[in-house]
């Protein structure tokens, strides 16, 4: 669902360029971004990052109808404003949440983001290298909670995502470990031709309590959302 922002190989590609790391070693994008961080400082890389974020977003249908299917609760890794615009055309009222001080404003009435990340607009709240998601657990204790707590009561469906984030599977490896399979997660994913494929399936749905829907293209994922 590409709004003319960048995949996450080319918003650190730049970062890799400068280090001199070639394309077939950028697998750690956090890791890079924080290589990059050692080498100049943090102002610099939040400044590479931003100018290639902040930028005109197009218009972007399929995920403006995706969002008004009326989702509650959004929850996203991403930090740029795609989804806000995407509501804003769609004259949805929401909240932004980045930070354990932001869930007092969750509220029934509105939809809730949850940026996991943090946002662009506030570089205070970003998660953008390898110590930052380190230190995720001590600066972000009540977020995390809450987040728990939502995976425990609510059906996930995970759009996008690839689960490499060790956050999010640590959260789902722990409820499943201590309560068991007691709330369902769907995701959706693009078939790959790949070994490994089978395997991340299977490994997802026994646990992590994640079934998965493979599709083959962006044309089948937006007819399944139809069904």
């Amino acid at each position: 669902m590409n709004s003319n922002l960048p995949s996450w190989d080319k918003l650190f590609s730049k970062c890799a360029e400068d280090l001199g790391i070639s394309p077939e070693n950028r697998m750690d994008y956090l890791q890079i971004a924080q290589y990059y961080e050692t080498k100049h400082d943090r102002n610099t890389l939040e400044t590479l990052i931003g100018e290639q974020l902040n930028k005109a977003i197009e218009p972007n249908k399929n995920l403006s109808d995706f969002l008004s299917l009326n989702f509650p609760n959004i929850w996203t890794t991403n930090f740029d404003k795609a989804i806000e615009r995407s509501l804003d055309s769609n004259r949805i009222s929401y909240n932004v949440i980045t930070n354990d001080d932001n869930l007092k404003i969750v509220s029934d009435n509105k939809v809730n983001i949850f940026k996991c990340g943090g946002d662009i607009e506030s570089h205070q709240n970003l998660f953008i290298t390898k110590t930052d998601y380190e230190d995720y657990q001590i600066k972000r204790t009540t977020f995390l909670s809450f987040l728990k707590r939502e995976l425990i009561i609510n059906n996930f469906l995970f759009i996008g995502y690839s689960f490499k984030d060790r956050l999010l599977k640590h959260q789902l490896r722990s409820i499943n470990s201590i309560i068991g399979n007691t709330t369902k997660h769907y995701a959706i994913l693009f078939k790959e031709a790949t070994e490994t494929f089978q395997y991340y399936i299977n490994d997802l749905e026994r646990n992590y309590n994640v079934n998965v829907i493979t599709v083959q293209d962006e044309k089948d994922f937006l007819l399944l959302l139809t069904l």
